[in-house]
């Protein structure tokens, strides 16, 4: 889950800014949900009312390709 890889990235020193599917980091990466999967795909416990975003994808390039 986003919020997962989020406090992964943080504890390694990552911190991003939140743009409109997901988190961009000036390192030159972003993680991103487009919010087509959802947490039951990811985690088969997950409760049917669980809300939380499923990273679907992750974007690497030069900080000056990706717009950061």
């Amino acid at each position: 889950m986003i919020d997962d890889v989020l406090d992964q990235l943080r504890d390694a020193g990552f911190v991003g800014q939140a743009s409109d599917i997901g988190i961009d980091f000036p390192d030159g990466f972003a993680i991103w949900s487009m919010g087509t999967l959802s947490p039951q795909d990811a985690d088969p416990t997950a409760s049917d009312d669980d809300e939380r975003q499923v990273v679907e994808g992750v974007s690497i390039g030069s900080p000056a390709y990706l717009g950061f």
